[in-house]
């Protein structure tokens, strides 16, 4: 009887942080994808280049914020795509290329959109 409360004390834990993260990523990558659709796309479909790079040093700061602790309950292949996602955005907006970067950064905003989603607390998430 023992082992079974400290087994169900541990899932009840592990499901507690589960949840705990996923309302803390749900409004990162919300954050995140909003950022990129109003501040980022706004600078570069205008070709202001000099306020886009700067809204994207911000950007980078703050994913590598989440991806610290996004790496411990989410699916590395994903964050992996979103980091190739985005390096292929600053890039593309080095090159000062209107299409290409503000197609990147609308493909990184959904893909951030999708994180979050994709890791919910679900009853389909969890078995």
């Amino acid at each position: 009887m023992r082992d079974l409360l400290i087994s169900l004390s541990i899932v009840g834990l592990l499901l507690a942080a589960w949840i705990t993260f996923s309302c803390y990523s749900e409004g990162q990558a919300e954050d995140l994808s909003q950022f990129i659709d109003t501040d980022i796309m706004s600078a570069v479909e205008a070709s202001d280049w000099k306020d886009a790079d700067a809204k994207i040093l911000i950007l980078k700061e703050r994913w590598k914020q989440y991806r610290k602790s996004a790496l411990f309950f989410l699916d590395t292949q994903t964050i992996n795509e979103i980091d190739c996602s985005l390096a292929k955005a600053v890039k593309y907006a080095k090159a000062e290329d209107v299409s290409n970067a503000s197609g990147e950064f609308h493909a990184l905003a959904r893909q951030l959109e999708f994180l979050s989603t994709g890791e919910a607390v679900t009853w389909g998430n969890i078995f």
